[in-house]
């Protein structure tokens, strides 16, 4: 899609509410133009969606230079694991980010729906989510048509007036022991452990019903498997979920390893 495809508000040729986000309302609406031409999906035209920033909450926060960095890293970013940023557009009350569809829905969303996944799904979906972004939680990870993971953690909260306690509400199951120790800020291989065993079992490993006993949980990296979790899950996952960041399995050797060759491809390629 070029740039000059989305120009206004009125392009969309039909719009239908999909959520509402901190900061932004998202809908879904139809592109004329599709990226995926000369490929066959099973939609009769492409879907986009796009988030509504208003422009007076934007000034009043002085978030304006925030989006402006946003927008040109979100132009930069092309990989087929990671939401695609088409292009913005602007009236006189709000912005409006254009942004790729995920038919699937939310992962976190599926997640409650079938109580836990098989071995299978969840190593391609964790081989992927290793492949592109690693710093996030099911709530930010999406569903493509074809069932592949859709990254969409591009710091919208930036653009919302919060605070530490509240920008942390829903996250503090993902928290590495560095992060909430303050000696640290890397949560990528950590994350995939987290999200590769809540995958698997339903739940994060950690969870507790208040955060300070998720906290001691985290620090102390302390957790069980069911027995339903195979011995090559568990062994990646206890890989991956070590206290000292140095210790934890390497990106390259995450997918090498033999229960994630058994169930995917492992051909690295998208």
């Amino acid at each position: 899609m070029d740039k000059t495809s989305l120009t206004s508000a009125e392009d969309p040729t039909k719009t239908e509410g999909v959520g509402r986000g901190v900061g932004a309302e998202e809908r879904k609406g139809y592109s004329r133009k599709s990226p995926y031409a000369g490929r066959k999906i099973c939609l009769d035209d492409f879907e986009i969606a796009h988030s509504v920033l208003s422009k007076a909450k934007l000034i009043e926060h002085n978030k304006g230079s925030e989006l402006g960095r946003m927008i040109e890293t979100l132009s930069q970013l092309r990989h087929p694991n990671i939401l695609r940023f088409y292009n913005y557009f602007y009236d006189n009350n709000n912005i409006y980010m254009i942004m790729e569809y995920a038919a699937g829905g939310k992962l976190s969303k599926e997640l409650e729906k079938c109580g836990r996944f098989a071995e299978k799904r969840t190593a391609k979906y964790c081989r992927e989510k290793n492949v592109c972004c690693r710093d996030t939680n099911p709530k930010n990870i999406y569903l493509g048509i074809n069932d592949e993971i859709k990254i969409a953690n591009f710091g919208w909260g930036m653009l919302a007036p919060t605070n530490k306690r509240r920008s942390m509400r829903g996250t503090e199951d993902y928290l590495s022991p560095e992060i909430i120790q303050g000696i640290g800020h890397d949560n990528g291989l950590w994350a995939v452990g987290v999200i590769c065993y809540e995958l698997l079992v339903g739940k994060p490993p950690f969870k507790a019903p208040i955060c300070r006993t998720t906290h001691r949980l985290i620090v102390d990296v302390k957790y069980e498997f069911p027995d339903h979790v195979s011995a090559g899950a568990r062994d990646l996952i206890s890989k991956l979920l070590v206290k000292d960041p140095a210790g934890r399995l390497p990106s390259e050797d995450i997918m090498a390893h033999l229960w994630i060759l058994k169930h995917t491809s492992g051909s690295g390629t998208y």
